[in-house]
């Protein structure tokens, strides 16, 4: 699940990267900065991404529930760097 985890979310967290870094040299000046948090972000929450994943898979026991927190902390985020709205719903189960 993790490897699964890591790898769909890495690639589409990589490609939202490499599309806005395309997107550079279109944007008037007055958006570059705009541009350079959401990348700033987006860097960020691929850093993390990975770490929770790392961290998940190698910690026994544990559920996807507590992915949860993390996941709602990067959306707050997300939403505040954009003025975008997002929602977030689990259904995930704790097995303990």
């Amino acid at each position: 699940m993790s490897r699964e985890l890591h790898d769909t979310i890495g690639q589409t967290m990589t490609s939202l990267i490499m599309g806005m870094e395309m997107l550079r040299s279109r944007l008037p000046d007055t958006e570059v900065n705009r541009l350079d948090t959401l990348l700033h972000m987006a860097r960020r929450g691929l850093n993390e991404i990975r770490g929770i994943v790392h961290n998940w898979a190698q910690t026994t026991g544990e559920s996807l529930t507590t992915l949860e927190p993390s996941f709602r902390e990067l959306i707050e985020q997300f939403q505040q760097s954009t003025g975008g709205s997002s929602s977030f719903a689990s259904t995930a189960r704790n097995m303990n």
